[in-house]
């Protein structure tokens, strides 16, 4: 089952599909002019599964290429975002309710952190390989408001959100507008 398809029960039960983030670096592809990160976007969907599900049951079902699915939840299993059990009834499920797994932790594995720049950081600061004096930079600031707003709506975003069926926003049009206005 896809994500926005999911009924409420089903979400409780975490037998949905969810559309949370995972996508290595290097593995971007280009889809309807979008960019796309495969690995983030298959882990958003293999990790929706309350019960044992097996891997080839769920690459089926997501079409997603088997051994991808299976590098990909090895990775969400080492971090603790899924379980795994070997056996006829095995298979991987969510270690933990899909309301306490947000989109940023499942960024976090597959993409890094969340800033922009590594002076931006808070999970792995470092100085930017071009500064000369980060008392002085003019943009880490900047880079940190824009790092905060990211991190405020991914760490408020969970995978049950995501499995919720969406309702259509109103002001999409509105917020369209303000941003066509900004531009001119």
């Amino acid at each position: 089952m896809r994500a926005g398809r999911c009924l409420p029960q089903q979400v409780q039960r975490n037998q949905c599909a969810t559309e949370s983030g995972a996508g290595a670096r290097g593995t971007d592809a280009v889809e309807q002019g979008k960019i796309r990160r495969p690995r983030r976007d298959h882990a958003r969907r293999a990790s929706g599964h309350g019960d044992w599900v097996q891997t080839p049951e769920v690459a089926e079902q997501e079409r997603i290429p088997r051994k991808f699915l299976e590098a990909i939840l090895v990775q969400l299993r080492d971090h603790g975002i899924v379980e795994s059990r070997r056996g006829s009834h095995g298979g991987h499920r969510l270690a933990h309710d899909p309301s306490k797994i947000s989109v940023a932790d499942i960024i976090r594995i597959f993409d890094g952190p969340l800033a922009l720049t590594p002076c931006a950081s808070v999970t792995r600061f470092r100085p930017c390989t071009d500064c000369v004096d980060i008392e002085s930079c003019r943009l880490q600031h900047l880079m940190r408001e824009a790092r905060d707003a990211v991190a405020e709506v991914l760490e408020n975003c969970s995978l049950a959100t995501l499995a919720a069926p969406r309702k259509r926003q109103a002001k999409s049009r509105t917020t369209r507008a303000t941003i066509s206005a900004r531009r001119s």
